[in-house]
């Protein structure tokens, strides 16, 4: 559930505000790590002059770790006296606008964040190996064997094609949403045209990402369940987990005999509807 915005009211600029005090402590971490200094050779996005994609990354951050329900601009224009503050956090001089933030990501390639940037990030960043290995965050059968639990649940969001001003003394108008991955497709009860698919992983125990991929319209259901039980088997590679000892749960979308046998070729143990 989303916090709600406080009103804005006077504050001294030295001291970070308490919205901004977990993305803070994010960034101090990544840099002390060397996680950013990985994101800024990983992450390229093609283009001439202005920030880099480390730059874009570092808000993104700080605006996401911040948990508010606000837009961008409007997180910027809150706590704009305090970009210097969390550029130093991170290590830099300065950090984008949301208007240089947004060149950014249109800038940006998927191929290029997908292939050497995205499975890097959520699988290879940060060692979670203490983590993993902590009994608290695995699950425990009835004869008190440890397992670690898997969630692979793909979400549907719908997009609103709405009508387009056009008029002779404005631009052309461009849409967005066939740039984001979004394709025709049944949305079911949500409203919209286009459809984009969210395929996640998450482990239950930790809330741990896993994996994560954004695919045009509906997506096949077998490729989005291959594409998962391969970052599972990857993260049981990583971390020297026994195969046998982690289940993934999935949606009842994925209870058919293909399912079974895609799980069993992987080795997974698997469950669902």
């Amino acid at each position: 559930m989303s916090r709600s915005v406080p009103a804005a009211q006077p504050a001294d600029v030295a001291i970070l505000p308490s919205d901004l005090s977990e993305p803070s402590l994010w960034l101090t971490q990544l840099l002390r790590c060397g996680v950013l200094d990985e994101v800024g050779q990983r992450l390229t996005i093609r283009r001439s002059g202005g920030y880099c994609a480390l730059d874009g990354f570092i808000v993104l951050v700080a605006f996401l770790g911040s948990g508010l329900n606000l837009g961008l601009r409007t997180f910027y224009e809150r706590f704009r006296q305090h970009w210097k503050q969390m550029a130093a956090l991170a290590g830099r001089r300065g950090l984008p606008s949301p208007a240089s933030v947004s060149r950014l990501l249109d800038a940006a390639e998927e191929d290029d964040v997908r292939g050497n940037f995205g499975d890097w990030l959520l699988q290879e960043a940060l060692d979670a190996s203490q983590l993993l290995a902590h009994g608290q965050i695995q699950h425990r059968d009835a004869c008190g064997e440890a397992w670690h639990v898997l969630d692979f649940d793909p979400t549907l969001r719908a997009l609103r094609q709405r009508a387009l001003p056009s008029r002779d003394e404005l631009p052309d108008a461009i849409r967005l949403a066939p740039r984001l991955s979004a394709a025709a497709g049944r949305a079911g009860r949500k409203r919209g045209e286009l459809v984009v698919t969210r395929s996640m992983v998450q482990h239950a125990g930790s809330g741990l990402w896993v994996h994560a991929r954004l695919l045009s319209g509906h997506g096949s259901s077998q490729e989005l369940l291959s594409d998962a039980l391969g970052a599972v088997s990857s993260f049981c590679e990583r971390y020297q987990l026994p195969k046998h000892r982690v289940l993934v749960r999935a949606d009842g979308e994925f209870g058919g005999v293909p399912s079974l046998v895609a799980a069993q070729q992987a080795g997974v143990c698997f469950l669902s509807r």
